[in-house]
């Protein structure tokens, strides 16, 4: 993943500075060459499988999908709370992260083996001051 992010932040650097969002092709080639660098492991955990940008009511929301490899059937509240508060840290504090952030909105959804969905995290510019 954190291949995907670098790549992600350079070619953040053909956008405009003064771009409020990415245009929604530009999101979806965006996210064809993320694919190209996947499937990729990002823990013992999980793997980042495929990338999609979607339009969103705003802006262009690029979408990463995760396979866990844990038997959980329902992650708990409390690994919800953590994970989310990690992911948002890591958007709103780095600066780069941050300008991409306020391009584009960013999803994580999780499936386990069998392809069930567990859920999915999304954050957006307005929740950096939360």
């Amino acid at each position: 993943m954190f291949r995907s992010l670098m790549l992600a932040m350079f070619l953040l650097h053909a956008f405009p500075a003064a771009a409020e969002r990415v245009p929604l092709d530009e999101c979806r080639q965006l996210a064809e060459k993320l694919r190209s660098e996947l499937p990729m492991k990002i823990s013992s955990q999980s793997t980042l499988e495929s990338v999609e940008c979607v339009s969103g009511k705003v802006k262009p929301r690029l979408v990463y999908r995760n396979r866990v490899h844990t038997d959980i059937k329902k992650p708990s509240r409390e690994v919800i709370e953590r994970v989310k508060t990690e992911q948002r840290k890591a958007w709103c504090t780095d600066s780069a992260q941050r300008r991409f952030l306020e391009m584009v909105d960013i999803s994580y959804a999780y499936y386990d083996a069998s392809d069930r969905y567990l859920g999915a995290l999304t954050h957006r510019i307005a929740d950096c001051g939360k």
